[in-house]
């Protein structure tokens, strides 16, 4: 899946196949980790990143697929089957609002975040270098 999140208001997923050309592969069992690893030799023969087996089976995310082809009853049986929830709760911002709808989430200003910054900066310096300046340590 290929990811867009800048562009538009809406984060846009777009599907892609990408075939490469494998030499050949290997699988053997790591002997520093103690797991199985997967090493893949490009078509010109050099290495990929070793890939290693960390759980059997493996578990990925997502769980779900994000826009499926077509809408199918045997995928919510499975997920209903695990005991997950396919839907957004109805009170999903509940955890971002205080009592009675308050936002307990500020936003920054960023310019404000930027001065106090260099002011802490240079109360920094000043600290460090100062005390030197007079002949005290601290």
């Amino acid at each position: 899946l290929l990811s867009e999140p800048c562009k538009g208001g809406n984060s846009v997923y777009t599907r892609y196949n990408q075939t490469e050309l494998f030499t050949r592969y290997e699988y053997l069992i790591d002997p520093y980790h103690n797991i199985p690893r997967l090493n893949l030799f490009r078509f010109d023969g050099s290495p990929l990143n070793p890939m290693y087996l960390v759980m059997s089976p493996p578990m990925m995310l997502p769980i779900t697929t994000l826009h499926p082809p077509s809408a199918t009853a045997t995928a919510r049986s499975k997920n209903s089957k695990r005991g997950l929830d396919v839907e957004v709760p109805i009170n999903w911002k509940s955890k971002l609002e205080g009592s009675e709808g308050a936002q307990v989430v500020r936003y920054v200003n960023a310019e404000r975040l930027w001065w106090v910054g260099l002011a802490m900066t240079g109360v920094g310096g000043l600290l460090y270098v100062g005390p030197r300046r007079m002949g005290v340590t601290l």
